[in-house]
């Protein structure tokens, strides 16, 4: 990333007003020529609550003397895989190394650790985080890339069989006085009710993870906009053409998001009992849903199957197929608004203050939410 491209990300971040959580990542950012001023002025920000350097640990030990100065608000993860699975076995004492040497410096240190195949060893991690008193763990169950045919991950058909040996490791993780923080979402299905029972006393911050995924944000170096890394080539946009966070959550939530409504990731989604509160979890493991319809795509298409336009039975199924979110709730209450069904329409805007978690959206339902007062 170019310092000029830096400095309007900051601009954009003291124009959004809105305290963020910075991961500055790669690549390997402790190679990046510029890191430390890009530290000094995430750390000046107020506005910059947390700053998160992620690195693979495969570097020389004394870059970790950069980092000292911005302590206060940063923490260092290391992503550490297993051992066999490094090409150069070296490679791991190299990462051991620099481990050691950044807590001897005082600097705070969490792990990350990525779940791709069946008989993963969980003890190494566990080991790691005991050996150097690390008590919080990222964990992940990789994702595929969005249209790759390459993915080195565990197929969801084969979701159940994982799952035991998952649970089994955050078992041992609560029985070692590790929090075990799960990083991408999973579907709620992929462990079983007991399991989930279990996991929500010994780590009960997973089950807050399961289901959903919300648009985390990704920046790229040249300042282009990607929903996540499973479906970074798609829908790309510049950071220029947004003014705050919440419209950039609200662009990935309609040009890919609501792409997902039917059939969610997976069909049985939509026979599920959970299917209010989970649609899948990574997006990515529906291999099609891209290339299907917007939700207002769809709305259309259910009007003009409707020989009034908007008959009872086709909202009826716009109710039953569509109202998943504040965004959902927040259209149908203008389809209301559109054909004259002031009361619906009151009915829904109060539905989509209250699930709304955007404060633009929560403006424009306002917004509506008047006009329809006036008509009544």
């Amino acid at each position: 990333m170019k310092r000029e491209d830096f400095d309007y990300l900051m601009h954009f971040i003291s124009n959004s007003k809105e305290q963020v959580e910075i991961n500055v990542i790669g690549g390997e950012p402790l190679i990046y020529d510029d890191l430390e001023y890009v530290l000094k002025r995430l750390n000046r920000s107020r506005l910059v609550k947390n700053i998160c350097v992620m690195t693979g640990g495969i570097i020389k030990k004394q870059v970790f003397d950069i980092l000292l100065k911005y302590q206060k608000k940063l923490t260092v993860l290391f992503n550490v895989n297993e051992k066999a699975s490094y090409l150069n076995a070296k490679h791991i004492d190299i990462v051991r190394d620099c481990i050691k040497y950044s807590i001897s410096l005082g600097l705070k240190v969490s792990f990350g650790f990525n779940i791709y195949h069946h008989n993963f060893n969980g003890r190494e991690i566990i080991n790691l985080c005991k050996q150097y008193g690390v008590s919080h763990l990222r964990f992940a169950i990789a994702c595929p890339i969005y249209g790759s045919q390459h993915n080195v991950v565990v197929p969801y058909v084969e979701y159940q069989k994982l799952s035991k040996r998952v649970f089994l490791f955050l078992r041992k993780c609560f029985e070692s006085g590790i929090e075990a923080n799960l990083d991408c979402p999973i579907p709620m299905c992929f462990f079983s009710n007991y399991q989930l029972g279990a996991i929500s006393k010994m780590h009960p911050q997973i089950i807050s993870r399961l289901g959903k995924c919300s648009p985390p944000i990704d920046i790229n170096y040249d300042l282009k906009l990607f929903r996540c890394f499973s479906i970074g080539k798609y829908r790309n946009e510049h950071l220029s053409n947004f003014k705050s966070f919440d419209e950039i959550r609200n662009y990935f939530i309609n040009e890919i998001d609501s792409r997902l409504n039917k059939p969610f990731v997976f069909p049985k989604c939509n026979t599920c009992i959970n299917v209010e509160k989970c649609n899948g979890g990574c997006l990515s493991n529906n291999t099609g849903f891209l290339s299907n319809p917007n939700k207002i795509e769809r709305i259309q298409e259910v009007l003009n199957l409707s020989s009034n336009n908007l008959d009872n039975e086709a909202l009826a199924l716009l109710e039953q197929e569509y109202v998943k979110n504040d965004i959902d709730l927040f259209l149908l209450a203008q389809l209301y608004y559109n054909i004259g069904n002031m009361a619906k329409a009151r009915t829904y805007c109060y539905k989509a203050i209250h699930e709304s978690s955007s404060l633009s959206l929560r403006k424009d339902v306002v917004n509506l939410l008047n006009i329809v007062e006036e008509v009544l």
